[in-house]
């Protein structure tokens, strides 16, 4: 759940980078506390778990990759409204 965050964050920086939007330095700060907080989340998950150093399942990367991939689909469509409507 904590990577579904990264949405917002994605989004602001294409919408930066394709139309020029400004990022005031309120935004930039709340961006760097998204991706801070994603950090912490899966750092405190691994220690959790026993903090061994086991071997990561293939499944979650299976899962990792839908969430990245979620997070690219939700920004194209935003690109899109912003372009169409």
């Amino acid at each position: 759940m904590s990577m579904v965050s990264l949405t917002s964050f994605t989004t602001a920086l294409v919408f930066y980078v394709m139309y020029q939007e400004k990022l005031y330095i309120r935004q930039m700060i709340g961006m760097a506390l998204i991706v801070f907080s994603v950090i912490v989340i899966s750092l405190g998950k691994n220690n959790m778990s026993g903090g061994s150093t086991r071997r990561i399942d293939d499944s979650v990367y299976i899962g990792i990759g839908l969430v990245m991939m979620q997070c690219i689909i939700f920004t194209i469509c935003q690109v899109l409204l912003r372009q169409y409507v």
